[in-house]
């Protein structure tokens, strides 16, 4: 079924014209939008587009907060042949900076002071930007970023045009020319050394997980979904797509916390996360308590005790917003406790597995065919099998076309079609996946960031008093540092602890707050993904030296967290946001 994104979009417009396909709230009411609604503003929007000479090919950057304009444009982008850039607002000017001069993209679409304040740091160094289109309420064009800037155009200016003949004519040619295999995507996370690295996915590897998992669950259209996560991360955006697939209805809100407290109001059928999301939604409802992702306190007690209370039962599904069709839990294992409780009030979760790379999802727990503590089955046309390292190697119709504008690093990830993943793990002998650990020294956070720790950690040491320091932060929901102090040097800014043993200093109210100064500096113009939100001080090594080499740096790490795990939960206890309980 994989075709081009717009043709579904428009096929599901002409079926049910006035199913609402958006909705989202304005000043406290719910506005919808129908599927023919959407269908034309994406064609208005589209014309805006080649009016303005945006090619086949061309980038466009799509850099704004969740809202029902945010798909429109990556529709409407999708139309005219080009290719979908979306970033984070909230991400660093200069790597932002980076990918608009390596996509040499055309068009901004933009909301919020956040996208502005980089545009205008920018201003005369994106030479490839002719436009910028805002979702903000303007009134009449204006400049952004001075002489050097650029010119900022209200969406709403395109939306009231009528349509020109010529321009549509062309846009119809285009449409004629749509194929699965056009490149759709760009989407770009750090490496593991910290630069930004674009994946390129075409329309087909887009859609095809999306097809494999309607397959698999057969959720049967209409739908339910909302939003939680930015719209610029994979997860959130083929959420949405697998909704508008299935004829559904996306309800666009901004943030897990208020995504949380609508669900009984919203009551999503289809509910895509990741296992530290599924556990910030249970603790925002008071369903549970604090800890690292997925061991709630009490859920266990709470499912043995709710599994002969059907009213209970059901007061607490009300709660997380009612029966699913289809719930979906991406990237790790969730707990026993977790599973037990979602089963129990009948809300049975799914764990599945994939990454950018490998498409939205590559293997996949189902109702038919599910294995505790893995990650699935290879989904249909995708194969999954092991190398002598255990890495694992994906091929199938989801799998990248590339790194964008990087061949070596393309012939590295790979080879006679097979994506080497970086990821390690074993296949059992019905052929589950289970993940062992990754060979990439990247952090992987709650909200399925890709961070690159070690430069965070050199940043860090930099620091005159700091010897050492190793970034916590996988399946986390904020990155957090250990620190070795400098000894010598401590004692030489401090001569009065000059006899004060290494256990003893690291306790010591004058070095926490020496220490303290140089990590909350390094933090002041960090995107909140990678902002070190917490230290501790160790005494004695963190698992060797430090070292650039990815296989070292993440034994490592691994090291320092088994050695230092109780500090660790009690840096991210008092990280965590107390609530009443239910």
């Amino acid at each position: 079924m994989s075709a081009h994104l717009v043709q579904l979009l428009f096929a599901r417009a002409e079926q049910r014209p006035e199913s609402v396909a958006l909705r989202h709230q304005v000043g406290g009411r719910w506005v919808e939008q129908t599927y023919a609604e959407m269908a034309a503003q994406v064609r208005h929007v589209a014309h805006g587009l080649i009016t303005e000479g945006v090619e086949p090919g061309d980038a466009a950057v799509i850099m704004a907060s969740n809202r029902p304009e945010w798909l429109v444009a990556f529709y409407a982008v999708l139309a005219v042949g080009a290719v979908a850039v979306p970033l984070d607002p909230h991400g660093a000017t200069e790597e932002i900076g980076t990918i608009f001069r390596e996509t040499e993209a055309r068009v901004a679409f933009v909301s919020g002071d956040a996208a502005l304040r980089h545009l205008r740091i920018l201003s005369g160094r994106l030479p490839s930007v002719r436009l910028v289109v805002s979702f903000d309420q303007l009134g009449q064009p204006r400049r952004v970023g001075g002489v050097d800037g650029y010119d900022e155009l209200p969406l709403t200016r395109w939306l009231q045009v009528p349509f020109d003949l010529a321009t549509a004519a062309e846009a119809r040619r285009r449409s004629e020319h749509w194929s699965p295999d056009d490149v759709a995507l760009l989407l770009y996370a750090q490496d593991s050394t910290g630069y930004m690295r674009g994946v390129v996915q075409s329309h087909r590897n887009v859609q095809h997980p999306i097809d494999a998992l309607i397959d698999s669950f057969d959720p049967g259209p209409p739908v339910r979904s909302l939003t939680m996560l930015p719209l610029s991360q994979p997860i959130e955006l083929s959420t949405c797509l697998l909704t508008l697939t299935l004829h559904g209805q996306v309800t666009i809100l901004d943030g897990v916390d208020r995504a949380a407290a609508m669900l009984e109001q919203v009551r999503p059928d289809i509910l895509v996360t990741s296992s530290l999301v599924m556990q910030q939604v249970l603790t925002a409802l008071g369903l549970a308590g604090s800890g690292r992702a997925g061991t709630p306190a009490g859920l266990l007690g709470r499912a043995r005790t709710l599994a002969v209370d059907r009213r209970q039962q059901a007061r607490l599904r009300d709660r997380l917003g009612g029966p699913k069709r289809l719930c979906l839990v991406l990237g790790s294992e969730l707990a026993p406790e977790v599973v037990d409780f979602l089963t129990t009030i009948g809300m049975r979760p799914f764990v599945v597995w994939g990454r950018p790379e490998t498409g939205f999802v590559v293997t996949a727990n189902t109702p038919w065919a599910s294995s505790p503590g893995s990650v699935g089955r290879p989904i249909a046309r995708t194969e999954v099998v092991l190398d002598e390292s255990s890495q694992v190697l994906v091929r199938g119709p989801g799998v990248m076309r590339g790194y964008y504008g990087r061949t070596r690093e393309t012939q590295q990830a790979l080879r006679d079609g097979w994506l080497h993943t970086g990821q390690t793990g074993r296949l059992d002998d019905q052929g589950f996946l289970h993940l062992t650990s990754r060979m990439n020294d990247v952090i992987v956070t709650v909200r399925l960031a890709y961070v690159s720790p070690r430069p965070l950690e050199a940043s860090v040491e930099a620091g005159a008093l700091v010897a050492e320091a190793v970034v916590i932060g996988d399946d986390r929901p904020h990155l957090t540092v250990l620190i070795r102090p400098d000894l010598a040097a401590l004692r030489e800014a401090l001569p009065e602890l000059a006899e004060v043993p290494e256990d003893a200093l690291v306790d010591d109210d004058r070095v926490v707050r020496l220490v303290g100064d140089h990590v909350r500096a390094l933090g002041v113009d960090m995107p909140d993904d990678r902002r070190i939100r917490a230290f501790r001080l160790v005494a004695g090594t963190l698992g060797g030296p430090s070292t650039t080499m990815a296989g070292l740096g993440m034994t490592r790490r691994q090291r320092a967290e088994q050695d230092h795990a109780d500090l660790i939960e009690e840096m991210y206890a008092g990280l965590e946001v107390r609530r009443p309980g239910p």
